[in-house]
């Protein structure tokens, strides 16, 4: 639970970044230090050839989402 809740904080915090001009949620990610985890999980989903990894990717990618829209 802890987790879901941390990747969906560091998505709020990405979309609140990205509201400021000059300021990219990528920025924020690095500061953050999550984006390594980030980029990693993007490329996993497109180039991943592990279903597992894939699957992964897309549970960290969606919970990302869900705190990049609240």
């Amino acid at each position: 639970m802890k987790n879901v809740l941390q990747d969906g904080f560091h998505g709020f915090c990405m979309a609140l970044a990205d509201s400021v001009p000059g300021v990219s949620g990528g920025t924020v990610a690095f500061i953050m230090g999550f984006y390594d985890r980030f980029i990693g999980s993007i490329n996993n989903l497109v180039f991943g050839s592990w279903k597992e990894k894939k699957q992964q990717a897309l549970r960290y990618l969606v919970r990302l989402g869900i705190g990049w829209a609240v």
